[in-house]
């Protein structure tokens, strides 16, 4: 087998130490890369969700509109990212600690901003919910006081209101 070949995984520990050297520096080199994705993804994706979290604390329905489509695009890196790290989770420990604990701090960085964005879109969310009911309330409230006519465009005395209904799906 000459250093040239390509390396087979299989026959790895009968190949000259050469291309064991040559393969780990290429393996190290690919996950050092995946690293920096990784990272950038992460920094990318944290940014943009206090972002988020400070239009809807600001209710800043305009910022939080135009933030969504690019959430879902840096949502769709940051899964590839992590995802190049399942496939070659064996190659972590390639890496030197620093960077490895750099990455695990980053990761928990995001974590807590994922959850402090759930938490502050569960509370908006119910806000609105709470908003909507005095509004349907107060909606039913006026119908059922409003006075009802006749088939003459007479005042109908004995007539109130009637039922209300609210389609809440958004």
């Amino acid at each position: 087998m000459s250093d040239n070949a390509p390396e087979n995984p299989e026959k790895k520990q009968a190949a000259p130490k050469s291309v064991n050297k040559l393969s780990r520096d290429q393996r190290l080199r690919d996950i050092e890369a995946r690293v920096d994705d990784a990272l950038s993804a992460i920094e990318d994706l944290a940014e943009l969700l206090m972002e988020e979290n400070e239009a809807v604390l600001g209710r800043d329905d305009e910022t939080f509109q135009g933030l969504q489509d690019e959430k879902v695009l840096l949502v769709e890196e940051y899964k590839k990212a992590m995802h190049a790290f399942e496939v070659r989770q064996g190659d972590m420990v390639l890496l030197e600690p620093d960077l490895r604990a750099t990455l695990r701090q980053s990761h928990e960085h995001l974590e807590k901003i994922f959850a402090d964005n759930i938490e502050i879109l569960d509370i908006a969310q119910h806000a609105t919910g709470r908003v909507i009911g005095i509004i349907i309330d107060a909606a039913r409230k006026a119908v059922n006081q409003a006075e009802r006519y006749d088939d003459d465009g007479a005042i109908d005395q004995g007539a109130r209101g009637g039922p209300v209904g609210f389609d809440k799906t958004l």
